[in-house]
């Protein structure tokens, strides 16, 4: 190898310098900003802190019984998995102080524990609470001045269904609109949301007006119980013959809403500053009678980053079970039903029940490859399908799951599938699954190895058919000898 010294010469003239502060150029945008995905995979200094996890609620014993104790809070830790440390912090006279920190292999292994762990019901007496060690990082400190809230006096703004008993049967419909105002200058318009009634053969009759009532845009409720108006600080819900505010949920900046099937629960969704950025409860969950805020989801944990993939982001079942005599929400079978969204990672289903908003069995549905899914409208009957993974040898799935019991009805395996999509018709009774099949799949690399284009020859589609009526459910296949453009059942069959 050759080696060159430097050459000084005092006749040339220093290379120039491409530093932006010489040029007085400032970058205002965030290393978060820029390149947040990136920086969110960076190594933690302590891996403790993602494998460990800090269980309350455990019993309170002298350091006679602490063997004890470890014995059996072990049986229960080692469930999860047979390799883990756990440590018992005691004060000066020995005795628990009703936590101890339990760490595990890796940092799936920890949440999933977490997720089993947390409600874990010991006895009638002691009910866990499971967090990672690394969320003590995103708790925030108790406010100062928090006072108890008070209780709120009833608004009764009367009949929420009295549009229903018109005795023309008109049905009503509002318009966002801009005119000019009382007071304005210069001829100037403001918006203003006008509620009418619709009369076949004559003008609308107008029921109510107000100016400035929402501030981007409105809705319906689903069964036009509710109007819904947006603002910046969150959601305002008017009901009654008179449109009064029945209740308001603070969330600001909301840019999508959405109601459950029977209108019990409300779901918001505002959007972060920085789509990397964390986002602690910009999903939201309400109560819609009491306006109680019942759950929040990070879509940055959910999905990865703060981009919704699909909006209804949650999807309800239709759960029809009878009600207890003491169960108090007998016109809407919600209150006792299951939402699901997609699992962390992508590779199953999250379920929870509505009556608490906890993980069913505390336990996510795990099913790798994962693309879609459709709860039955009738039944909590769950259908799925899955894409094949050739570098496992595993066909595509499509399948139906019993709900909360988790068992699989029926599952059809089926090879060289790419794509497919579900419908339920109407009454629950059967499932149609059109799947696109292929001869022969060409997979373009890139240098990296990473996948650029995926190409498919010969294409056919084929409708599968799930009887879901009986105990046994049935499977007809048909392959269409033409291309396949919709599918729609007939809504009365």
């Amino acid at each position: 190898m050759v080696a060159a010294d430097p050459i000084f010469d005092e006749n040339v003239s220093e290379e120039p310098s491409f530093s932006d502060s010489e040029y007085g150029f400032k970058e205002n945008a965030t290393d978060e900003e820029l390149v947040g995905d990136v920086l969110r995979k960076k190594p933690s200094l302590s891996e403790y802190d993602h494998c460990c996890i800090i269980v309350s609620g455990i019993p309170i014993v002298g350091e006679n019984r602490l063997s004890k104790l470890k014995s059996v809070l072990g049986k229960i830790f080692g469930r999860i998995h047979p390799e883990f440390n756990d440590f018992y912090p005691v004060d000066d006279n020995g005795s628990t102080k009703g936590y101890c920190f339990v760490e595990y292999p890796g940092s799936e292994i920890a949440e999933n524990a977490t997720a089993i762990l947390h409600g874990y019901l010991l006895d009638k007496n002691h009910t866990f609470s499971a967090n990672l060690f690394d969320d003590l990082n995103k708790f925030e400190k108790p406010d100062e001045n928090w006072k108890p809230p008070e209780a709120r006096i009833y608004n009764n703004i009367g009949d929420l269904w009295s549009w229903l008993q018109n005795e023309k049967c008109y049905d009503q419909f509002a318009v966002h609109y801009e005119r000019d105002a009382q007071g304005s200058k210069y001829g100037s318009t403001s918006p203003f949301v006008g509620v009418y009634e619709y009369r076949k053969g004559q003008d609308p009759m107008p029921v109510t007006e107000r100016h400035y009532w929402t501030e981007t845009v409105f809705r319906w409720s689903p069964n036009g119980t509710f109007f819904v108006s947006v603002h910046r600080m969150g959601i305002a819900l008017w009901a009654g013959a008179n449109f009064e505010r029945f209740a308001r949920y603070s969330h600001e900046n909301v840019v999508m809403l959405d109601f459950s099937p029977c209108e019990r629960f409300l779901v918001t969704y505002s959007l972060p500053e920085n789509r990397w950025a964390d986002d602690t409860n910009s999903l939201r969950i309400f109560d819609t009678m009491t306006g109680e805020m019942r759950r929040g989801f990070s879509l940055l944990t959910q999905e990865g980053c703060n981009e919704l993939p699909c909006w209804p982001y949650f999807q309800w079942s239709a759960d029809a079970r009878a009600l207890g005599p003491n169960e108090t929400y007998l016109a809407c079978p919600e209150a006792n039903g299951y939402v699901a969204c997609p699992k962390p990672g992508g590779n199953g289903i999250n379920i929870y029940e509505t009556k608490n908003f906890t993980l069913l069995d505390k336990k996510h549905v795990v099913i790798e490859g994962l693309r879609t899914f459709r709860w039955s409208p009738a039944r909590s009957i769950l259908a799925y399908y899955c894409d094949e993974r050739t570098s496992d040898n595993a066909p595509a799935e499509i399948g139906l799951m019993e709900i909360p019991s988790k068992k699989k009805l029926r599952a059809q395996r089926i090879f060289s599938v790419s794509e497919a999509e579900l419908f339920w018709n109407k009454n629950g009774d059967r499932l149609a699954a059109h799947t696109e099949r292929y001869q022969k799949k060409n997979i373009k690399t890139s240098t990296n190895g990473s996948i650029e284009e995926i190409k498919y020859t010969n294409p056919t589609s084929h409708i599968e058919i799930f009887d879901a009526r009986g105990k046994d459910i049935s499977v007809l296949s048909m392959p269409l000898s033409e291309s396949f453009i919709a599918f729609d059942w007939e809504p009365s069959g």
